[in-house]
């Protein structure tokens, strides 16, 4: 794990395995699916139904006390944008 400008944890290469980019028993779709709820419909997803990541990836997420909370890349979007960068 590698430390972000917030003083998050990050992890520290792109090759690291799933369980890095999500806490024990979260997998990074539930986390996804996550983010798309509570955004969907919401006044930041203005016209589009959700809030997508955008770069959901093992290098690109940050977590504090477990929590991720680092988006640089969130925007509106459609929920298959952040399927499709995953598969």
């Amino acid at each position: 794990m590698g430390a972000d400008d917030a003083d998050g944890d990050a992890p520290a290469s792109q090759h690291h395995a799933p369980y890095l980019f999500a806490p024990p028993g979260r997998c990074p779709g539930s986390l996804l699916r996550a983010l798309h709820d509570a955004t969907r419909n919401s006044a930041l997803a203005g016209s589009f139904p959700v809030v997508c990541h955008h770069d959901c990836g093992p290098n690109d997420v940050v977590f504090r006390d477990g929590l991720p909370y680092a988006f640089g890349t969130a925007a509106r979007g459609l929920p298959l944008e952040d399927v499709g960068y995953m598969a």
